[in-house]
């Protein structure tokens, strides 16, 4: 039966979300009660979809049953192959016959629905093939359940494209303008960040009535247990004014984060430190970030936090082949260059400390070893913009575009 737009109260109603530490084995009534919670939550974001799309074969009970809690009689389904046993994937997902018929989309309010996001490789090719074939990127990708396991190194194929220019944000279903913004380095008041990013936490805190907003700011302290210094000064920048509250979460060098430090907040900035250690502490949560900041809740990623907001994130290294190509005070304590698999919130890499680490020159040199087919290295006191239309840079510095052609690596520069 469908459901209305209107929230009825359910005791203990779970997030859309839910972290476990292992398998949740669910009944049909618990089944039937988690799907009106996942359509009541697309309805209570604005999102009305007028077609449903089940990522098969994972995807075709949850995508029905969403349905009919919907009252949306317009289903299809897209036939997709990564796990081939348990743990075991193959290397990219394929999608198999029969083919959706994507161009008869055009035009409407698409929900992607799969039982489980892992990597998230499978929803992003999904959400691809739709988007191109349709001309407007599906807006929702529900999910049962998150699952999550450390990131590995990724397979580096010689040529092939991941990257493009320019970078897209989605609008918010209400409406909203949020944006991702990637600060280099440097004070963050330098950097010209605040006020926006303020803003745009301030804006969500309304829509919950809540009249100061509260920003998560994430910090990896170093290996011998201290903090890092920019930690304190994001945290007073943003806060000191009394126009936020920030809420700092400090872990352990090899420790993780809570689900709960995302828990009832109305931004998030991931902060500065050793990169690699970042994206450990994180991996926990990543499919939270991923879903939250589609939906509209802000990110600020400084230094760590910028480079990691990539899908794929060049956390370190000075050599490439044996070859020194930056100094070696920014390895980020690798030898090799290294990309993993980051928080995937935009799809071009990122370095930082561009100008004053000598990091410009990894990025360069990470596009002529076609590692990475276009990127961008932020200088300090610098912030990039990533929003509605084309990007913007804020603060002192510059922001360094690399882009790897055919015989040569072109380099410019946006100023703000």
């Amino acid at each position: 039966m469908p459901i209305s737009s209107e929230p009825e109260p359910v005791a203990q109603a779970p997030s859309t979300v839910t972290v476990t530490s292992g398998p949740e084995v669910l009944g049909w009534l618990e089944f039937g009660d988690a799907a009106r919670l996942l359509a009541k939550d697309v309805l209570s974001s604005g999102f009305e979809p007028e077609v449903v799309v089940a990522v098969a074969r994972g995807g075709l009970i949850i995508a029905g049953a969403v349905a009919y809690a919907l009252g949306t009689k317009e289903c299809g389904s897209i036939n997709v192959e990564f796990y081939t046993d348990v743990e075991q994937r193959l290397e990219e997902p394929v999608i198999l016959a029969p083919a959706l018929d994507a161009p008869s989309l055009a035009g409407k309010k698409v929900l992607v629905v799969d039982d489980v996001s892992d990597s998230g490789r499978t929803l992003r090719l999904v959400v691809d093939i739709i988007a191109k074939r349709r001309r407007r990127r599906p807006q929702r990708v529900p999910v049962l359940q998150a699952r999550h396991r450390p990131r590995t190194r990724p397979r580096v194929a010689p040529g092939r494209r991941v990257d493009h220019l320019p970078v897209e944000r989605p609008r918010p279903g209400d409406g909203r303008v949020v944006s991702i913004h990637l600060v280099g380095g440097g004070l963050l008041a330098a950097a010209d960040v605040a006020a926006p990013f303020t803003a745009e936490a301030t804006a969500r805190a309304a829509a919950v009535g809540r009249t100061t907003p509260r920003i998560a700011v994430l910090s990896v302290a170093r290996a011998d247990g201290s903090s890092p210094s920019s930690t304190a000064d994001i945290a007073e920048t943003l806060g000191g004014a009394r126009l936020a509250e920030a809420v700092v979460t400090e872990v352990a060098a090899g420790a993780a984060f809570d689900t709960t430090v995302l828990s009832d907040v109305d931004a998030l900035v991931v902060a500065g430190g050793v990169t690699p250690d970042y994206l450990d502490a994180i991996a926990p949560i990543v499919d939270q970030v991923r879903l939250l900041v589609s939906d509209g809740l802000p990110y600020l990623g400084y230094s760590a936090g910028a480079v990691i907001a990539a899908d794929r994130a060049l956390v370190g290294g000075w050599r490439i082949g044996g070859v020194e190509i930056c100094p070696e005070e920014a390895s980020e304590g690798l030898d090799e260059v290294e990309l993993r698999e980051g928080l995937g919130l935009i799809d071009l890499t990122v370095d930082v400390h561009a100008a004053q680490a000598g990091t410009l020159a990894r990025l360069i040199a990470s596009a002529e070893a076609e590692f990475v087919a276009a990127g961008l290295a932020i200088d300090e006191d610098t912030t990039l913009v990533v929003g509605e239309g084309a990007l913007e840079v804020r603060g002192t510095g510059s922001v360094w575009r690399v882009i790897a052609g055919e015989e040569s690596v072109s380099v410019a520069t946006m100023g703000a």
